[in-house]
């Protein structure tokens, strides 16, 4: 594999307030940051770092683009790398739904090719990830990248990655700043290097 590059995904940290469901834009809260900030200074240790991609969602893009800057790295926004769409399930708290809703949301979280009314399909979900992943890679140089995003699409890629159905999503369970590290070459599978699921801190 004389083509691949390290290829990490980085999930967003901690948020105010958290434990909100998909496509909330909730911020980053203190903690969130210092949790990106030890997991980022761990990853560029064991490569530095070349180019970073996130999404648009400010609990990921306030940091991505900060650090970036920062570093003069190249930044890449793109809608493709958010969260699940939830449909009016977002921005709500699982622990604070009334029974109906809590019943749909434990039904997807079992099946989740069964789409939440009015949100997005789980085909779709991942199609539109793998098209912006394979859109900013194609774009870039060797080295290593970072695609600072959020739980859903780390659970999703490493599916699609893995073939292992949307159903054994819930085997994978990301923490605040966890970080999961592939060689990405386009002629092979992914080959995963590292997981780091815990948050730092």
């Amino acid at each position: 594999m004389s083509g691949g590059r390290r290829l990490t995904l980085l999930r967003h940290g901690e948020t105010t307030p958290s434990g909100l469901i998909g496509q909330h834009d909730a911020a980053l809260s203190p903690l969130g940051l210092r949790q990106l900030q030890q997991r980022w200074a761990a990853l560029d240790a064991v490569e530095p770092i070349r180019a970073v991609a996130t999404s648009d969602l400010a609990r990921c893009r306030d940091f991505a683009t900060a650090v970036a800057q920062q570093n003069a790295l190249p930044c890449t926004i793109d809608t493709a790398f958010r969260e699940f769409d939830c449909g009016p399930l977002n921005g709500r708290r699982a622990d604070g739904l009334d029974d109906a809703d809590a019943r749909t949301y434990r039904h997807w979280q079992a099946d989740p090719t069964k789409a939440l009314p009015g949100g997005e399909d789980w085909a779709t979900f991942t199609g539109r990830i793998d098209a912006g992943l394979q859109r900013w890679l194609a774009a870039t140089a060797d080295g290593h990248h970072v695609l600072v995003t959020h739980a859903g699409v780390i659970k999703a890629l490493l599916l699609h990655w893995l073939g292992l159905p949307p159903s054994r999503h819930g085997q994978f369970w990301p923490g605040h700043a966890a970080s999961v590290s592939v060689c990405w070459d386009p002629a092979y599978p992914p080959v995963v290097l590292s997981m780091s699921m815990a948050a730092p801190c």
